[in-house]
């Protein structure tokens, strides 16, 4: 693990679905490792207890079935439950197809459609450089990675832009 962050933070993953959804999550985690997070894949469950060191929950869905849809939803509340440090990023086939229902669970998800999940490869070095500003608003943290995220996502936002944005004084989109 390649530590440059002063604090070691936690990237939780849960898989649905295929054995393909399974390597693609393997592989998203590397590039978080890769950045020095901490990568948590055990699954949790009703009984997990409190994990309030988990800076994202990524979940990458499934939607064979209605059942699979159903499942997803309930797993998407447990991690915002049992992560409230967190926010949840949502990505794979059923985070495709309902992006709206997805999003109006919570304000602190943020929705990447399968076809888009390519970009999660970006999401770690931005997100270091992030959590290394060390910003201790916890309330409003959550609100800015689902921003942050948004940003990759909507406009391909480097870590380079990313790095601009946080350092112009004063930081606009921290002003909330």
């Amino acid at each position: 693990m390649n530590s440059n962050l002063s604090k070691v933070y936690t990237v939780h993953f849960e898989t649905l679905g295929c054995r393909l959804n399974q390597i693609e999550s393997e592989g998203g985690a590397s590039f978080f490792e890769k950045e020095g997070f901490s990568i948590n894949m055990e699954p949790f469950t009703s009984k997990t207890s409190l994990k309030d060191d988990i800076v994202l929950s990524v979940i990458n869905t499934c939607t064979v079935t209605s059942k699979a849809e159903q499942k997803a939803r309930r797993l998407i509340r447990l991690l915002l439950k049992i992560t409230p440090n967190a926010c949840v990023l949502v990505t794979g086939c059923y985070a495709e197809l309902d992006q709206k229902i997805i999003s109006a669970i919570s304000d602190k998800i943020f929705v990447l459609p399968g076809s888009k999940k390519s970009l999660l490869s970006e999401i770690p070095a931005i997100l270091k450089v992030f959590l290394q500003k060390n910003i201790d608003f916890q309330s409003k943290r959550i609100f800015l990675l689902v921003v942050l995220f948004q940003n990759i996502y909507l406009f391909g936002l480097s870590q380079s832009m990313f790095q601009f944005l946080l350092n112009f004084p004063p930081p606009l989109f921290l002003k909330l």
